[in-house]
């Protein structure tokens, strides 16, 4: 995790507790922890409560918490990308008014 620039913004114990449920999320998916519902609702709750936090996370937390999420609902929140042909097709009739 990153460390804050402006050490007076987040409180250290939020800080401490942020830390420790992303080890949680990200232990509970190497182990299948049952009580991942509990981890992901606590890691949400810090970091809606205190949205400066977010921009504190690796990519690695990000896609760990994405991960969670994913097994959890059993959802899938991001796509996998088109291959082969679709792909090229898809590519094919994307103009400057899809950017």
């Amino acid at each position: 995790m990153k460390q804050p620039s402006e050490a007076g913004t987040i409180p250290q114990d939020v800080m401490s507790k942020l830390v420790m449920a992303m080890a949680s999320v990200e232990s509970g998916l190497l182990t299948k922890d049952p009580d991942m519902p509990r981890h992901l609702q606590e890691s949400h709750r810090l970091l809606i409560t205190y949205p400066e936090t977010v921009h504190l996370l690796e990519d690695t937390e990000i896609a760990a918490l994405i991960q969670a999420a994913e097994i959890h609902t059993n959802t899938q929140i991001v796509k996998d990308a088109v291959k082969g042909k679709a792909a090229n097709k898809a590519l094919a009739r994307l103009t400057a008014d899809d950017l």
